[in-house]
């Protein structure tokens, strides 16, 4: 039989090397490879643990979770106090991540919700967390993260910040829209950590949910807004009640209301809400939409005219302020937008409609590219228009872009940093495309083989990815 740190051993030359063998190597296989063991496999049984911590402090996050899986001994060492030091001390390849989430059924009809953009997405029956894929944009690697399972009932992923997901999980024994049986969980999906969030306050499933981690200490906020009073007196046009969950403090604390001025809650129409987080500040980018209006490559009419709304909620002193300026868009589909952070300014992508063949014949539309620097303009949205160059000619481009000339962009998007990547299972199979701001590059990765011949739906999340989740319990 293969000794422990043989097979430790193994394990360290397949991640080190890059070879995509199983991640769980059997006794029987394991026997017949240490009869060809060769020379650089056993010099790894003889390293001194100062080496191979030496080593480990190098390696990206998923190679990491991966060794850790291996013997008690390696996951000793990773989950060390001293480990998460030593790392800070060297540069880091980690940086922007992707994880790449395939889903099991339909969306759930949401029209009378608030949700986020991603998460009328993620409104699913069952959300499918044993294949974690992630790709790091820096290395040009995609990895399989060992699987995250919470429960076997019906959950919905309303908000995520910070490779943190803030969940709701509802019991079977009562109907979807009954308040009374629901539970919120945050939940580290590398680590397998998770907090059950008490619900003194009773947060709703139809009210915005926001996920704040901090990024030194750990510790986390969640920001609910809407009627979650059970005798409240506003009513359903005017729901503007904000409370806020301190994990230092475990408790629900009760802040400034939303202005009224410029939202109204289930009126009419849709709310789709982006919220970007920035050192205390929560912005969110809300997008109305008349209910009358229905999705497709059209452009909508005058009855169903899209109106946005800029917010910041400050996290020190629980206030709501609204930016004042323009969209540098108006009639765009929440469906054709992302937002997100670069450098601590916000970045705002669309998907536009265009003549240009060089568009026309790759993505089907134009992405267009704009930045607000909040550090110069802090009180007005000034908006600055990033140029963005068109996919060259590939050849692999031709199959990547089948069937989606002259259609919106029949996949999911998502932007983080410099990159924003277009997936698309039903047109692309197992294949991603990346954009570079900076670089203005266009990569095509693939994430894995096409293993069966129906549509698939994934969905792509900007993650920071972390060996744990574990907070301090000292404040912002």
């Amino acid at each position: 039989m293969v000794s422990r740190s043989q097979k430790a051993a193994i394990a360290m030359k397949n991640w080190l090397t890059g070879s995509h063998e199983e991640d769980e190597v059997r006794d029987d296989t394991l026997a017949v490879m240490d009869e060809v063991m060769d020379d650089r496999v056993n010099i790894w049984t003889q390293l001194p643990e100062h080496i191979v911590r030496k080593i480990s402090i190098r390696l990206p996050v998923p190679k990491l979770l991966q060794l850790r899986a291996v013997c008690k001994q390696w996951k000793q060492l990773i989950d060390s106090p001293d480990f998460p030091r030593l790392r800070s001390e060297i540069p880091s390849s980690d940086g922007t991540n992707f994880l790449l989430l395939q889903m099991n059924c339909s969306f759930l009809n949401t029209a009378d919700d608030w949700t986020t953009l991603d998460d009328a997405e993620f409104a699913v029956h069952s959300l499918n967390i044993h294949d974690l894929c992630l790709y790091n944009p820096f290395l040009h690697n995609w990895y399989k993260l060992p699987p995250s399972i919470l429960t076997q009932k019906e959950i919905f992923c309303r908000s995520y910040h910070r490779g943190v997901w803030s969940i709701q999980i509802l019991s079977k024994k009562r109907k979807w829209l009954d308040d009374d049986e629901l539970r919120i969980l945050v939940h580290h999906p590398t680590s397998g950590w998770k907090r059950e969030i008490p619900n003194t306050f009773g947060p709703k499933l139809r009210t915005l949910l926001s996920l704040v981690v901090d990024n030194e200490t750990n510790n986390f906020k969640l920001i609910t807004t809407g009627c979650a009073e059970t005798e409240c007196s506003c009513t359903p046009a005017s729901c503007v009640h904000t409370q806020v969950y301190d994990s230092v403090s475990h408790r629900w604390t009760t802040a400034g209301n939303l202005p009224t001025s410029v939202l109204l809650f289930k009126t009419n129409g849709r709310s789709n809400v982006m919220h970007i987080v920035i050192g205390h500040q929560v912005y969110y980018m809300i997008s109305r939409i008349s209910r009358a209006f229905r999705p497709s490559i059209e452009p909508p009419d005058d009855q169903s005219r899209h109106t946005w709304t800029f917010l910041s909620f400050n996290l020190h002193n629980y206030c709501w302020t609204v930016i004042d300026g323009k969209m540098p868009f108006t009639d765009v589909m929440h469906f054709r937008t992302v937002a997100f952070e670069r450098n601590e300014a916000i970045v705002v992508a669309q998907l536009t409609s265009t003549s240009s063949y060089d568009w026309r014949s790759s993505l089907g539309w134009k992405l267009r590219v704009y930045t607000w620097d909040r550090r110069r303009h802090h009180n007005v949205l000034t908006w600055r228009e990033v140029p963005v160059c068109p996919p060259p000619e590939d050849e692999r481009l031709p199959k990547l872009f089948y069937r989606q000339r002259s259609h919106r962009f029949a996949g999911s998007w998502a932007g983080q940093g410099d990159f924003i990547i277009f997936v698309s299972g039903s047109c692309w199979g197992h294949r991603a495309l990346l954009y570079n701001i900076t670089s203005k590059a266009w990569t095509v990765t693939d994430f894995g083989p096409r293993m069966t011949k129906q549509p698939l739906l994934f969905i792509t999340l900007p993650f920071d990815l972390t060996l744990g989740m574990c907070p301090t319990g000292q404040g912002y």
